[in-house]
Order: structure tokens, then C-alpha cells, then sequence
């Protein structure tokens, strides 16, 4: 089962599409408003960069699933 990670929801959701890092080493995340351009995990993949999101996202949550 494939899934994707949604940041927000509502009237402009979004996605998350990665982790960056600054040329400081400062890490950011990445969102996109394109569901084409969000990255897909499997489940398991999922959870874990989930619980890495959570204490800067806590609204972050898996979606349903796209694919198999």
C-alpha cells in the first residue's frame, strides 16, 4: 500500500515532499500544495518520518491509500 504525508488539510492542504538542509546544516521541510509532487512511502516508511514530523506538524497525518 503506497500513502502519502499530509501536513495540513482544509481549503489549501499540504504535502510533505522532503527534508532540506541549509547550507548552515540547519534542517527544513519541505511542503508542496501538488499531490504529484509529494513523496510516497509504504506504510511502515511513513510512520516513522511521521513521528519525525510530529513535533513541529502535530496536524501531520498519513493519507489514505493511493496505490498498492
Amino acid at each position: 500500500m503506497v500513502v502519502q504525508i499530509l501536513l495540513a488539510s482544509g481549503a489549501c492542504p499540504r504535502y510533505f515532499a522532503g527534508f532540506g538542509q541549509t547550507e548552515s546544516g540547519s534542517s527544513y521541510v519541505i511542503a508542496t500544495p501538488q499531490l504529484f509532487t509529494a513523496k510516497h512511502y509504504s506504510v511502515t516508511e511513513a510512520n516513522d518520518v511521521l513521528n519525525q514530523l510530529l513535533p513541529s506538524w502535530p496536524l501531520a497525518q498519513i493519507s489514505q491509500a493511493i496505490g498498492d
